[in-house]
Order: structure tokens, then sequence, then C-alpha cells
């Protein structure tokens, strides 16, 4: 019976086989983090405009505001 696996293109087989399955789960991976890590793209951004400073030192009042509030109903 002829051995199929030690035949160099069917090695060449399973490894185009491997890497399309690596590159799959990666992309995979890839995916589900990305829509996690959406909402960091506006703090890497310089805040110049003084309008959208404002909105930002709103929002960080906000959750540290909400952030007390969650902390005293633990008490």
């Amino acid at each position: 019976m002829i051995d199929l696996t030690s035949s160099p293109r069917t090695q060449t087989g399973y490894l185009l086989w491997e890497l399309v399955i690596t590159l799959l789960v990666i992309g995979g991976l890839v995916a589900a983090v990305y829509p996690n890590l959406r909402h960091l793209e506006p703090l890497a951004a310089p805040a110049t405009d003084p309008d959208r400073l404002a909105e930002m030192q709103l929002q960080l009042r906000l959750a540290q505001q909400r952030r007390v509030q969650l902390l005293l109903l633990q008490y």
C-alpha cells in the first residue's frame, strides 16, 4: 500500500490547509475583539477641539459619578 502522507504534494496540501485554518482562527479572534476596541478610537485621537474636549470631560465626570453611586449602593 502506498503511503500518501509521505508524498511531497500531500505534505504541501496539509501545510496549506493548516495555514488556511490558522488564518481563519486568527481572523475570527480579530473579529471577536475588534468591536470591543472600537470605543477606544476617540480616546486615541488628540482632543484639540474645545467642544470635543468638553464632551470628553463631561463623559468622564458622568462615569465617575456612576462609579461612586455604584460603590455607595454596595454599602
